[in-house]
């Protein structure tokens, strides 16, 4: 899939289904021109289909946004921190509505060998990840999670709330949406 097309994908699931034998490379680097090409084209989209898109933001943080997202691009990216960018840019409108494709990202995960955590999390405003329901019955409910492969569970945290979204001025929104988010892409940021 070219990197051009992402936002269609991201945003509306036109796409045709990744196959799973020929992954997207998460791993290489993603050319730097041809994602600012992908932002200019998701900048478009949204203004030429959002019905109100600046309701929750003014015109102008939505294109400081989106020359910011340009600007953060350089010569490239690896493929997740550029979904990372894109959805940093769009949680700028504060619509639930417009975001990344959630279903999307973990099929590449799956495609390229990740690993799930079978569990629900919730956290007390994004500071503390305690485990609602472990599917596999190791850790019991309401246990305060610090570290998955010794990686801080803060810093994933906050990593993950790149790719979370807002709806409307709603801080609990942005939480919830991040803990429901957080447990599928726990795989993203560490080894498991």
């Amino acid at each position: 899939m070219k990197p051009h097309l992402l936002c269609l994908f991201l945003l509306f699931c036109f796409a045709k289904p990744i196959s799973a034998q020929n992954p997207i490379p998460t791993d290489s680097l993603l050319n730097g021109e041809k994602l600012i090409a992908d932002l200019d084209s998701l900048k478009k989209t949204i203004l030429e289909t959002h019905v109100s898109p600046f309701t929750y933001c003014s015109e102008e943080a939505f294109n400081q946004a989106f020359e910011e997202a340009r600007s953060n691009v350089g010569k490239g990216m690896l493929y997740y921190d550029y979904l990372a960018l894109v959805g940093k840019t769009l949680q700028v409108l504060r619509d639930s509505h417009t975001s990344l494709f959630y279903p999307a990202l973990a099929q590449v995960h799956k495609e390229n060998g990740g690993l799930f955590v079978n569990m629900q999390l919730f956290s007390v405003e994004g500071r503390s990840v305690y485990v609602k329901e472990d599917r596999t019955g190791i850790l019991p409910r309401g246990v305060q999670l610090l570290r998955i492969n010794e990686v801080n569970i803060d810093s994933l945290y906050q990593r993950n709330a790149d790719f979370s979204l807002y709806e409307g001025d709603s801080e609990n929104s942005f939480y919830a949406f991040n803990d429901a988010l957080f447990p599928p892409m726990i795989g993203v940021w560490t080894n498991l």
